[in-house]
């Protein structure tokens, strides 16, 4: 079950191309939990799964259905809900201040209007202050995944040699991996200098220090990593991307 302490996942339904193709990413490096879900159909079995997310609809987007329409669609998220912990934002190019009242005053939408014909960077400063306000990003700093058991790897140079592992959950400052071979042991504070990491098919290659160890139910060990120095540029954006990634797959893995 999701908490406020944890973030709250944010969707864009029906998603304009501007935060398809470059607002999603700002949100993502801002490390907020974002995903996109393409049909409105997707909102119900979502709120069932992550019942204090945030919901952006682009109610631009013609509805598929001529009986039913946006403010249907407000309605019925409203409805399904007791005590009203999804909240749910607005977004278009229409700048009609009638517009932006209806959907704040009439329909009470949580979250507000967000007008896109402001430009980019401002509509992701205006995003970017609404999810704060929301408490979107919860206690946490970083977006932290679970990788998928198998599906992403470690490789790491120690003291004797190269070592194999796998990923159980990343972040744009960390990693927590699980080494093949359970005897091997690496001390809190070790520096590792090499370590390549595949993500899903992508390869990035980090240096990091083993911050800590904790158990397994089975009582293998499970190292936790911290980046070393901090991660930027190529690897960072690599990092992210995956993310961005992961956090689509949990979301077309619910709407399913």
């Amino acid at each position: 079950m999701e908490t406020e302490n944890l973030g709250r996942r944010t969707f864009f339904v029906c998603p304009p191309s501007v935060v398809q193709d470059q607002l999603i990413d700002v949100l993502i490096q801002a490390e907020f939990e974002v995903a996109l879900v393409k049909s409105y159909l997707g909102i119900f079995p979502l709120i069932q799964k992550y019942p204090t997310s945030l919901f952006f609809l682009n109610t631009e987007h013609p509805m598929p259905d001529k009986s039913r329409s946006w403010d249907w669609v407000i309605d019925q998220i409203h409805t399904s809900q007791k005590d009203r912990t999804v909240k749910i934002g607005v977004m278009g190019y229409n700048n009609s201040p009638e517009l932006a009242q209806h959907y704040i005053m009439e329909k009470g939408v949580e979250c507000g209007y967000i007008q896109l014909k402001l430009g980019l960077a401002q509509t992701a400063k205006i995003l970017l202050k609404t999810l704060e306000l929301n408490e979107a990003r919860g206690r946490r700093k970083y977006i932290r995944v679970r990788t998928g058991g198998g599906k992403s790897t470690i490789n790491i140079r120690t003291a004797g040699g190269f070592a194999d592992g796998e990923l159980l959950d990343v972040s744009s400052v960390g990693v927590a991996a699980s080494m093949k071979d359970p005897t091997i042991l690496l001390a809190q504070g070790e520096k590792l200098e090499d370590m390549q990491l595949r993500l899903w098919g992508t390869l990035v290659k980090v240096s990091g220090k083993i911050m800590g160890t904790r158990t397994q139910d089975n009582g293998s060990p499970i190292h936790v990593v911290m980046f070393d120095p901090p991660l930027d540029g190529v690897a960072k954006s690599k990092i992210h991307s995956f993310i961005r990634k992961v956090l689509q797959h949990e979301t077309d893995s619910v709407i399913r």
